[in-house]
């Protein structure tokens, strides 16, 4: 892995991994809309690569899959926060509060 390939590896690994532990239906179009990294068409490539270059061997364990999700989750909340911290710094403290509630309402729904 190098500085030019982790982000399409990562990606790829996390499309297939939400495929095959979720309990929903995963489309690729899901991420694309939703990450905007990759279009569709990129993002059928890479899975594809990715599954060749498996030898479509896909095990990941239950454990695994949750360390890294949790991991990534926690990541992506702290990144809200810092974003809340910037607003207040220029006066959106009722943007803040929103951004709070709507972090504490995501780790209620954890438990």
């Amino acid at each position: 892995m190098t500085t030019f390939n982790w982000k399409p590896i990562v990606y790829t690994g996390l499309l297939l991994a939400t495929k095959f532990w979720e309990d929903i239906n995963v489309w690729n179009i899901d991420y694309v809309e939703t990450l905007e990294g990759f279009s569709l068409t990129a993002t059928r490539n890479l899975e594809s690569q990715f599954l060749s270059l498996c030898k479509f061997e896909m095990l990941v364990t239950a454990e695994l899959y949750a360390e890294y999700f949790f991991a990534i989750r926690a990541k992506s909340l702290s990144n809200v926060l810092d974003i809340a911290a910037t607003i207040e710094a220029h006066g959106g403290e009722e943007l803040k509060r929103s951004l709070i509630k709507y972090k504490k309402s995501m780790v209620l729904k954890d438990e």
